[in-house]
């Protein structure tokens, strides 16, 4: 079986993230579908539609319209899906008048009219594909571009796309048309940078829910500044192998969502579980949020990065799929540290449990949204003999809560974390 690639991996996870709902492939591969699963989801969780009844099941968390047709569905009902697969000029050109196809032509046409389209790696060369397009509704100066192809210059199939799409208007603007549709990016690191944009998006959005007085705009604005800066130094560690920094992206939240909700910790790759299920505009009017220790625990990530900007720190990962592996490591010139983060108090006794850490380990930093039992260590004399300090829990709510100013937070946080 073929194995999911960095791009599969980024679009799932962006599904899973609530950010996109509606995906068509011309592909009849099953590489989206191997991702989802890879991440610990079911097959359900795509709803595959190749024909209009297809789209009569239940819901997934995404549809998949595969209006070329599926191979794993060729493959398990060979009958019905085998015919439907479509791959010559002949096939493609009758698809746009089989009556199997009738339903699946409606929701495309559907779908491009209310959503703005991202076309990665279609050369938009197949004629179904360009009578899709026209008549959208769309007007071409709209903000933003209605449609957009990840490509370095645009074939003669997406100048036909955007010219069947604007008709009228296309010849007069033709130029301004075509430089506004290109974005000059290869799918693999554009989903990547998507995906990355999207996660540090969501922790931008959830800082900004915070009502500590101590972190007003000003510091609400530092916090954003330093997930950016995590989000470069993730993007630039990431570029050298990419199918190592998705799933590095993946074990890692899956890793850190387990450990900050109390999980089990078990051994290899955890399930995927999104930040949220909505986009960071509709995070913002989710009552739950706001009890859920996540503005705290994204305040923690944005002054971790304030400390890389400041060159307190370097930041990089563990190993994920290891229990004893953190959020993240920070790396001083005289020590390191492991970092965890935890909802509540209950949450870090579940993590030394688990087998996170040891109570005795002096690399351990645990980041506690809520307040935090002060903890006796069970063998005080270990510490004694060997030197080091004790792991160092840091309540965030309470460094938010009782300081006077950002510049405190800032401060007494670098304090707290001991590097």
């Amino acid at each position: 079986a073929q194995k999911a690639d960095a791009e599969h991996v980024a679009i799932a996870i962006l599904v899973l993230e609530g950010v996109v709902s509606d995906l068509a492939t011309a592909n009849w591969d099953g590489l989206l579908e191997a991702a989802m699963v890879e991440l610990g989801r079911p097959n359900e969780t795509f709803r595959v539609a190749v024909t209009g009844g297809d789209l009569h099941g239940p819901p997934g968390i995404g549809t998949l319209y595969k209006f070329h047709g599926c191979a794993n569905r060729a493959i398990e009902n060979e009958a019905e899906y085998r015919p439907l697969l479509v791959a010559r000029e002949a096939a493609i050109t009758h698809w746009a008048q089989n009556q199997r196809f009738t339903q699946m032509r409606d929701q495309l046409r559907a779908l491009i009219a209310r959503s703005r389209t991202l076309m990665i790696g279609l050369s938009g060369q197949d004629t179904n594909i360009q009578q899709l397009f026209g008549s959208n509704g769309w007007v071409w100066n709209s903000v933003p571009v209605p449609i957009v192809f990840a490509a370095q210059d645009l074939s003669e199939g997406q100048k036909s796309i955007l010219e069947g799409a604007y008709q009228g208007d296309y010849e007069a603007n033709r130029e301004q048309i075509r430089a506004d549709a290109t974005l000059p990016a290869f799918g693999k690191p554009l989903l990547l940078a998507l995906l990355l944009s999207t996660l540090f998006g969501k922790l931008a959005a959830l800082a900004g829910v915070l009502t500590s007085p101590a972190v007003g705009v000003a510091g609400k604005q530092s916090l954003v500044e330093g997930l950016k800066a995590l989000e470069r130094a993730a993007a630039e560690a990431g570029n050298a192998d990419r199918y190592e920094c998705a799933w590095t992206i993946a074990g890692l939240i899956g890793r850190v969502s387990e450990q900050f909700l109390g999980g089990p910790g078990s051994v290899g790759r955890r399930p995927y579980m999104p930040l949220s299920l909505h986009p960071a505009h509709l995070m913002l009017h989710d009552p739950a949020i706001g009890l859920s220790g996540r503005p705290e625990a994204a305040a923690g990530v944005g002054l971790i990065g304030r400390g890389l900007v400041a060159k307190k720190w370097s930041v990089t990962v563990d190993n994920p799929e290891q229990p004893t592996s953190g959020a993240l490591r920070l790396v001083a010139p005289a020590a390191e540290a492991r970092v965890f983060f935890a909802a509540n108090d209950g949450n870090i006794n579940r993590l030394v449990a688990s087998g996170a850490f040891d109570e005795a380990d002096g690399d351990v930093v645990v980041m506690c949204s809520r307040k935090v039992t002060p903890r006796q260590q069970r063998s005080p004399s270990k510490a004694w003999r060997t030197g080091k300090a004790p792991p160092r829990y840091v309540s965030l709510s309470d460094l938010l809560e009782t300081s006077a100013t950002f510049d405190e937070v800032q401060n007494r946080f670098y304090s707290e974390v001991g590097l």
